[in-house]
């Protein structure tokens, strides 16, 4: 699996419609995980390898080892998830240090991630030995395969050590000068060439132990003693190892250039708050909703929600009369239905407040935004119809719509990258009802598509990934 996995990385698919997780999905159709829950999980899976330091496995003649693995007490706080729709980006019209100047948040105190989905953008690490500090990663094309999905959150935790460790002074050990002396370059064997020429004494980075690999004579992971589980290799194994001089190397750099991203020495791990609200709401009689997605704070057993009405552009003055408090709510912060307890009003601002705190580790941390609110709307009119594919697919595509009445239907499936057109129903005359259409579609490549549905005149349309 891990091999069909790691390949997927490369497909150079070309996804289209959210083409990654969004505030309230997996970009998928999944309603029960998102980019939020995505970020948690990374970090604590990126974490776990922190705490869990194992022993080097090559090691270097005469250089003396410590008997036990050493301690790495650095750990990761997650202070912010963000959602960027910007076709330039997405695209690569504009280049990492463009996107980056684009959208950085506090870059010399917050190291940026940058989850980027299309190929291209994957493991890029900036700020080596310096300050705004950022990479980028792509983890996305493992996640939307179903056999990869579990994979695909210990790889993104991988990727984050070892691009961390860029910006914090490490580098490759098996074919550079990192200057650690407990790091040994890699095994030296012969490279065939793609040509089937032969490249002499080259550094072997062996991922994992594979004979199979062919030299010209020598071979590069034909014995086990060659493997390599050092976190600033790339490795299948995990969690892997992070060697004495490679601790001392993140400290230093941590005590220099890197001090401003420190943000405890207490020895423990503080909460962190944070959330995403919309910019305004409509309310509407018995009908409002204005949700606080919580779902990104860090850390936190203990929470306290603030709401009062302001005067707009003076969000420091609560106006008389409106303050709330919840008082300190025990658990984490999630999906909040604020108007269960506030009474909105229209054509009103008003400041949320988050405070969270951790019992185990002050202080507590405290994040606000100020939302506006709006009349109820004149009620759209119904959905007379809605289309759902399986996704992704295989040799038969399944198609589901529901029509809410009678009119004329045509529904194509369109090739992202070539633009062919394969027809999946002819113009035809349906009345009101629910429909299931299955067509083989074994002879279509793989890749990115688009399913696209007329109906009475108006357009449809739902990404689907062919497997």
């Amino acid at each position: 699996m891990d091999d069909a996995c790691s390949a997927a990385i490369n497909d150079g698919f070309l996804y289209m419609g959210s083409g990654n997780f969004t505030e309230t999905s997996d970009g998928f159709g999944n309603n029960n995980y998102n980019g939020y829950q995505r970020a948690e999980e990374i970090i604590i899976k990126a974490n776990s390898e922190l705490a869990n330091n194992i022993d080097q496995w090559r090691k270097t003649p005469g250089e003396s080892y410590p008997p036990t693995p050493p301690q790495n007490n650095i750990r990761y706080i997650l202070s912010g998830v963000y959602f960027h729709r910007d076709d330039d980006a997405y695209y690569h019209t504009l280049t990492r240090n463009q996107i980056h100047a684009k959208y950085n948040i506090d870059g010399n105190d917050v190291l940026d991630v940058y989850h980027a989905p299309k190929d291209g953008f994957d493991g890029f690490a900036s700020g080596f030995g310096g300050s705004n500090k950022y990479f980028f990663i792509r983890d996305y094309p493992l996640y939307i395969q179903p056999a990869c999905q579990n994979w695909s959150l210990e790889f993104a935790g991988k990727v984050y050590n070892h691009e961390i460790g860029h910006t914090l002074s490490l580098r490759h050990t098996w074919n550079e000068q990192d200057a650690c002396n407990d790091t040994p370059l890699g095994f030296i064997y012969d490279r065939v060439t793609n040509t089937g020429g032969c490249l002499m004494n080259q550094y072997a980075n062996c991922y994992r132990f594979d004979p199979n690999i062919p030299g010209c004579p020598r071979k590069p992971c034909d014995e086990q003693h060659k493997i390599t589980n050092n976190v600033m290799d790339y490795t299948e194994q995990f969690p892997r190892a992070y060697t004495q001089c490679q601790i001392n190397r993140i400290n230093s750099e941590l005590a220099g250039n890197g001090n401003t991203y420190i943000h405890s020495c207490n020895g423990c791990m503080p909460s962190q708050a944070f959330f995403h609200m919309n910019k305004s709401y409509w309310i509407c009689e018995n009908t409002s909703s204005v949700v606080l997605n919580g779902l990104a704070s860090f850390n936190e057993t203990i929470y306290l929600i603030e709401i009062c009405e302001i005067v707009p552009g003076q969000p420091s003055n609560c106006m008389s009369g409106t303050y709330y408090s919840t008082g300190w709510m025990t658990g984490t912060v999630g999906r909040i239905e604020l108007a269960s307890f506030y009474n909105f009003l229209p054509d009103k601002s008003y400041k949320i407040t988050l405070t969270v705190d951790n019992e185990d580790c002050p202080p507590s941390h405290t994040f606000e935004q100020i939302i506006g609110t709006k009349g109820c709307p004149v009620p759209e009119p119904c959905v007379c119809f809605e289309l759902m594919a399986v996704n992704p697919f295989g040799d038969e595509f399944s198609l589901y719509y529901d029509a809410t009445e009678s009119g004329l239907l045509e529904v194509v499936l369109v090739n992202q990258v070539s633009g062919q057109v394969t027809q999946l129903i002819s113009p035809t005359q349906i009345s009101a009802g629910s429909y299931i259409h299955r067509q083989n579609v074994g002879h279509l490549p793989t890749g990115s598509y688009v399913v696209l549905a007329n109906f009475k005149g108006e357009q449809y349309a739902k990404t689907a990934i062919r497997f």
